[in-house]
């Protein structure tokens, strides 16, 4: 595993309280590392682009998703076997991401996070200044 990108499986107390009364899953997911960033790609079944939230307080990139289930019009359910359940993930960043890049996109479920890595420090100059 990439010392970039480390996830967090560890089952933390959240600081915000759960309003809903449901299941919440950890959505599985792959890193893949390019030339010049992260990809991660989660599983987030039923989830549409305005049911995400993903957050990046400090070092933390957070995922969550809420999902309802969608029976079509005019059919009763007969048979589910398929949990129903929010998703939440957290995954730990170094410092070498570029934090103001990130771009995140769902379709059919699948969540893609695009987390570039920042490029080198570049060597400038420091004014002086008199006393």
């Amino acid at each position: 595993m990439s010392d970039q990108v480390r996830i967090n499986n560890e089952q933390t107390e959240s600081t915000t309280e759960r309003t809903r009364d449901r299941r919440v899953f950890t959505p599985r997911a792959d890193i893949i590392e390019t030339g010049d960033r992260y990809l991660v790609i989660a599983d987030i079944p039923g989830a549409d682009e305005n049911s995400v939230n993903i957050t990046l307080d400090k070092n933390v990139l957070s995922i969550e998703a809420h999902t309802e289930l969608k029976t079509p019009e005019g059919y009763n359910l007969v048979l589910s076997e398929f949990g129903l359940g929010d998703y939440a993930r957290n995954f730990v960043l170094s410092d070498q991401i570029d934090r103001e890049k990130i771009e995140a996109s769902v379709k059919n479920g699948v969540l893609h996070l695009s987390l570039p890595k920042a490029g080198p420090a570049k060597t400038h100059s420091i004014k002086v200044a008199a006393g």
